[in-house]
């Protein structure tokens, strides 16, 4: 998958990696930022990234104990959404742990209006019985967050985008989120919607299986799809050492 450059307002991206310090982003009045991808060694218990609003700012944050850990962030211009009414607020979710073979499950938020996604999360990787993820189709009435350590201990932390006033499971696109698996070969990719225009945003809600090399990472980005000419999202990554998947859903703005 090749990279493209595109002419209009683009969401802005930002990385964090294992050397430490905390990313200012974007100003929450005028962007909405979520977690984008991650990679690296979860081998230990200590290993978190997240992305939250802090002083009217956006962040990208984490620590580790491991050489590579790495994070990816994309922030959203309200300028880009082609509705007017969208009462934007943001509602933070608390860590939601999970520790053994244990599996945990909370409400985020019944409002049908409301994306989440995944915003951050803590703990070791090291198997497909280990899920972070925000689960539900909005069209059944709300979000949960689920976590399910089967490894050591995981904890997840959802973020949500309220969008008042508006009809989410109408522009939700491709049905309910989808499991998709990383590849081997980081040459490869999975493609997910076109931009169209920066009216698409395509977010992770949900993360299982093996991050044992330091090279093992995940994220979405666009580029130019050979096959329709159009410039889309994707899933990047690659999965060195196991089995990694990611869970994805895109909505139409």
């Amino acid at each position: 998958v090749s990279s493209s450059a595109y002419t209009t307002i683009r969401p802005s991206s930002f990385g964090w990696n294992y050397s430490g310090g905390t990313i200012t982003m974007e100003s929450a009045n005028d962007y909405y930022c979520y977690l984008g991808g991650f990679g690296g060694n979860t081998q230990g218990a200590g290993e978190e990234v997240t992305v939250y609003d802090e002083n009217g700012y956006w962040t990208l944050s984490g620590m580790s104990g491991q050489v590579g850990l790495n994070a990816l962030a994309w922030c959203w211009p309200y300028s880009n959404m082609t509705f007017t009414d969208y009462g934007a607020h943001w509602s933070w979710n608390n860590w939601l742990h999970a520790s053994g073979s244990a599996n945990q499950a909370s409400n985020i938020t019944t409002n049908n209006s409301t994306a989440c996604m995944v915003s951050g999360f803590q703990g070791k990787f090291d198997s497909l019985g280990d899920v972070v993820s925000t689960v539900t189709d909005p069209r059944l009435g709300g979000w949960d967050d689920l976590v399910a350590a089967q490894s050591g201990g995981l904890s997840v932390e959802g973020n949500c985008w309220n969008l008042t006033n508006y009809n989410l499971p109408s522009k939700w696109l491709g049905g309910s989120p989808a499991w998709h698996t990383i590849p081997e070969n980081a040459n490869d990719g999975v493609w997910l919607e076109p931009v169209n225009n920066w009216s698409v945003v395509c977010t992770i809600t949900g993360v299982k299986g093996y991050f044992q090399n330091q090279n093992d990472y995940f994220g979405i980005d666009y580029a130019t799809n050979s096959g329709t000419g159009k410039v889309e999202w994707y899933i990047t990554g690659q999965a060195l050492n196991g089995t990694m998947e990611v869970q994805t859903a895109c909505y139409q703005l």
